[in-house]
């Protein structure tokens, strides 16, 4: 289950090598790719140039930074030249980190609009009006994410139980009773004991005590060896210690034991492109989709790949198709 699904979903802060244009582009990417961010901030003042790639890049040494709100400006500058679905993401990701999740409900809630087929774009609305406490919203969307069978479903379930259990089943409106139903009916089954155990590792997750959260699911694993979805939780949270090469061993297992577990492949891929293995990224993606035919997901990262390589034909291709 991705418990740190929406940040890893659009983490879009790797930037590639775009098309020379000026000469400038080139000694910019170079200090970039060689995490000398000051110089190129130096350059990058000193230029005339104020084009989509430019700003996108700029925008991505502030985030390297962990200047936050320089890098919002920038993202945004992006954005209003070149109001794609991937730079309304990279902007999504800022008004997240900087904890303005209004700002990025309204986005996501345009780029939902022109997508009303996506299962993905209302489970993370669902999530954000959770977040804000909006939990009739929130309802709303987990609701159209199950109608447009968003996978896996027990991420929905857990946040409509972790709804119920906040605001009671007496405050739950008539029109939630359905919903609730389904999640209670997936507790009685088998998903029931995955729920409890997710959940008890996503409360030590959000309070990010992700040392204690290995511990534990390194213990579960040793009674259940096989579970293929514990590998992949581990690998997801192996990355947010920075423990990318752990991450990657994780993903690989949770992959070799079940292949058709979708959440270990885009693990593998976001990570991945995290460390600018955009070609290795591809790869991926070009396996995955042996498994998951025409899953949007992979077409909607694909693309984004393409559009950072600036190979904006592939780009349009893949977003056509998604």
């Amino acid at each position: 289950m991705k418990l740190i699904f929406l940040i890893l979903l659009i983490n879009c802060t790797t930037i590639s090598k775009p098309e020379v244009k000026n000469y400038i582009y080139d000694d910019i990417y170079n200090y970039y790719i060689n995490e000398n961010y000051n110089e190129a901030l130096k350059l990058i003042n000193n230029s005339e140039v104020d084009d989509y790639e430019l700003n996108l890049l700029t925008a991505s040494i502030y985030f390297k930074l962990n200047k936050f709100e320089e890098s919002e400006y920038y993202y945004l500058k992006a954005y209003n030249k070149n109001k794609s679905e991937v730079s309304a993401l990279h902007l999504v990701n800022i008004y997240i980190i900087l904890n303005k999740k209004k700002s990025a409900i309204f986005l996501l809630n345009d780029l939902y609009q022109n997508n009303k087929l996506d299962s993905i774009y209302p489970f993370i609305l669902g999530v954000l009006y959770k977040d804000i406490k909006d939990y009739n919203q929130a309802l709303d969307y987990f609701n159209y994410a199950l109608n447009r069978n968003y996978e896996p479903k027990i991420d929905i379930y857990t946040n409509i139980l972790e709804i119920s259990n906040i605001l009671g089943l007496s405050e739950v409106s008539n029109k939630y009773k359905d919903l609730l139903e389904i999640a209670n009916k997936a507790i009685e089954k088998k998903e029931s004991k995955e729920i409890k155990k997710f959940l008890d590792l996503e409360n030590l997750i959000r309070q990010k005590k992700y040392n204690e959260a290995i511990l534990k699911i390194k213990n579960l694993i040793s009674i259940k060896e096989n579970d293929f979805k514990l590998h992949c939780l581990l690998g997801d949270i192996y990355r947010l210690v920075d423990e990318k090469v752990l991450a990657k061993d994780e993903y690989d297992i949770s992959i070799k034991l079940e292949p058709n577990y979708f959440d270990s492949h885009y693990g593998l891929i976001d990570l991945l492109y995290s460390e600018n293995k955009l070609q290795d990224a591809i790869i991926e993606i070009n396996k995955s989709l042996k498994i998951f035919r025409d899953n949007p997901e992979l077409y909607f990262y694909l693309g984004k790949i393409y559009e950072d390589l600036f190979e904006l034909d592939k780009a349009k291709f893949t977003t056509k198709i998604h």
